[in-house]
């Protein structure tokens, strides 16, 4: 079975990703939002840029315009940049959907 989607499951762990560019926030458990700049998504997770600090093991919700909040944990960071995990994975088209919405280039 193949499926022509941008953010097709490559296995169990990857996921391909794609350049997008979200302006959103997240939030984590008891805290104020914050903003971010979302930079790539796949259906397993994103990666994200913010002048804030945060945890590797942090759970937090990031919040799309439009969608209801993502659940996800932080995976690792280096610098200002972060890499999440999903709670749960994205269904293809919505992570489709985001990509054509977002596309992956920063505004002037």
């Amino acid at each position: 079975m193949s499926q022509s989607s941008h953010c097709q499951d490559r296995g169990v762990r990857w996921a391909e990703r794609r350049k997008v560019f979200i302006d959103a926030t997240v939030r984590g458990h008891r805290q104020v939002r914050f903003d971010v700049d979302v930079i790539d998504l796949s259906i397993s997770g994103f990666r994200f840029e913010t002048a804030f600090s945060m945890h590797v093991g942090t759970r937090l919700w990031l919040n799309v315009p439009g969608f209801q909040g993502l659940e996800a944990v932080i995976k690792w960071h280096e610098g200002f940049t972060y890499g999440c995990a999903f709670a749960l994975p994205l269904h293809p088209a919505v992570c489709d959907h985001l990509i054509r919405q977002f596309p992956g280039e920063c505004p002037p």
